[in-house]
């Protein structure tokens, strides 16, 4: 017992909900682990949940391998919330207040999730079973029942719709709706609109009973349950599209932006609608984002994602709203070049929100003179320049929109994205005037798409003099300007930033240099003779 909870490691200051890790020690088995960290041999439910890649029972674990488990506190709790993609909001029974829901929290009896638009929640309960809520939808947590070796997992669906299923040591899984039950056995899509259940199944048993009758659902078909009525006769599911022979799967983005996955299908006939969603797990779990596209397009994109592997698959929606057997999984993974801004400024942070995936793609605005560090392994550069070197470091120069693009080792290209060169905004706190034939302190406001070096210099015209152009604490610049007596009533001083050798405009400052004012002169008069 003492050689198992010495194995659990944990993060330093842990929070008694944070996930733990344990190293298999030396004859060390499922059940044996349980009663060490939990003290009860059952508990090997949540083993299994927490690290499914262990495959279907029974397990030989091998000395050295980590685990992931939860938290006592975490595993007394009838499920927990894993995962939760943008805005999604728990109400516990006893409380009247909604508030943001997160990774990790416990879920009990009467708790309710809400999932707001554009987003989503996985709910794992402690046997391994999962519901995937989609966005704009209302479940609460119901007790579970059966036997109490393998209980039935129960949840209700007010609103919305989730796909459930079933996990390798559950008893059950029962999804209810204001008029019908759905008891899964394997995978299923339960959706609810107003009075109406619409129940899909994907794979294994299932039961779907109504309030005047009981339909068992055979693999690949779905029925319809409107409240006071018998669920109607099984019809069959839209097929799944297949992928366009197009393998490359591989993309590239920008630090602080993400990338966008693409892709092709070949369209289904009668399709009303297509489901694409993009998971970080290849069992579709760790759902990231999820859209839907009309039935007349045979593709999808979707922008801002962070760097790393993803397995995308696409469904049919047919003209009775039923989605049917996802495609294969296909595989994707998102490079991410690096940007330096020009004279050392701070680049973008690495952690973004992606925000709503059916956004429009924005390119990422960059200052000229911005670098673009390539990915390991990989060559970018400018499409638009004529006879353009792809190197490993980019130097971006003029204004507008341009694409980058990438090729491999190999000479294969791979899709990159476009940048927006944009020069700061400048302007004078205050009026924006010179004194003729003097000098003047100006302070200035600086609007940049990228963080600024602390120190700029300055190209002026003849007769205007600039002094150190120097960031204060408060983020704004200051600067002092002197001109001589036979300067241009308008003059551009040009803020730059020193990059090696090189000086790179990145803003323009307008100055107004108005004449001198001579003050009137009293006549002369002439002295009395």
């Amino acid at each position: 017992m003492l050689v198992g909870w010495l194995c659990v490691l944990r993060a330093p200051n842990a929070h008694a909900d944070e996930d733990l890790r344990y190293v298999v020690q030396p004859g060390d088995s499922c059940r044996s682990i349980a009663r060490a960290v939990y003290g009860d041999r059952a508990r090997i439910d949540v083993i299994h949940a927490y690290n499914r890649w262990l495959g279907p029972t029974p397990h030989r674990l091998q000395e050295g391998t980590t685990l992931v488990l939860p938290s006592r506190e975490r595993a007394s709790h009838e499920a927990s919330m894993a995962r939760v993609v943008h805005e999604v909001e728990l109400r516990r029974a006893a409380a009247d207040a909604w508030r943001r829901a997160r990774r990790g929290d416990g879920l009990d009896e009467g708790n309710q999730v809400a999932t707001g638009e554009h987003s989503a929640a996985e709910l794992l309960y402690r046997d391994g079973s999962r519901l995937q809520m989609r966005d704009r939808s209302l479940v609460v947590v119901v007790g579970g029942g059966g036997s109490s070796a393998r209980p039935r997992r129960v949840a209700r669906l007010q609103r919305g719709a989730l796909r459930g299923r079933l996990g390798e040591l559950a008893g059950g899984l029962a999804v209810q709706t204001d008029s019908a039950r759905a008891d899964v056995g394997g995978e299923a899509i339960v959706q609810v609109d107003e009075d109406t259940t619409r129940v899909a199944n994907l794979g294994g048993s299932l039961f779907v009973t109504g309030d005047r009758g009981r339909l068992q659902l055979p693999e690949g078909s779905g029925t319809t349950v409107t409240a006071g009525r018998r669920p109607t006769p099984p019809r069959p599911l839209p097929r799944a599209p297949r992928w366009r022979d197009d393998r490359s799967g591989r993309f590239v983005g920008v630090t602080g932006s993400g990338g966008t996955l693409r892709g092709q299908w070949h369209a289904v006939e009668g399709a009303r609608a297509y489901r694409v969603e993009v998971s970080a797990e290849a069992d579709g779990s760790e759902l990231v984002a999820a859209i839907e596209v009309p039935g007349d397009a045979t593709g999808f994109e979707i922008a801002r994602l962070p760097a790393g592997a993803y397995y995308v698959r696409v469904s049919t929606i047919d003209s009775a709203f039923f989605e049917g057997r996802p495609s294969p999984r296909r595989a994707m993974v998102i490079r991410e070049a690096r940007i330096v801004p020009p004279g050392g400024g701070d680049p973008p942070p690495d952690s973004f929100d992606p925000g709503d995936p059916t956004r429009p793609y924005e390119p990422v605005r960059v200052l000229p003179g911005t670098w673009l560090v390539s990915p390991l392994g990989l060559r970018c550069g400018v499409s638009s320049r004529e006879n353009a070197a792809l190197e490993g470091i980019t130097t971006v120069r003029g204004l507008g929109r341009q694409s980058i693009r990438c090729i491999d080792s190999s000479d294969r290209d791979i899709p990159g994205f476009d940048v927006l060169v944009m020069r700061a905004q400048a302007r004078v706190v205050g009026r924006p005037v010179l004194r003729r034939g003097g000098r003047r302190e100006l302070t200035l406001r600086i609007r940049s798409p990228l963080r600024l070096p602390d120190r700029l210099v300055a190209r002026a015209p003849p007769g205007v003099a600039v002094g150190s152009i120097l960031r204060h604490p408060d983020g704004r610049f200051r600067v002092t300007i002197g001109t001589s007596i036979d300067v241009p009533a308008q003059v551009e001083v040009a803020l730059q930033v020193a990059a090696g050798t090189e000086r790179i405009d990145v803003a323009t400052l307008s100055l107004a240099v108005p004449p001198v004012r001579r003050s009137p002169r009293s006549p002369r008069t002439r002295p009395r003779r």
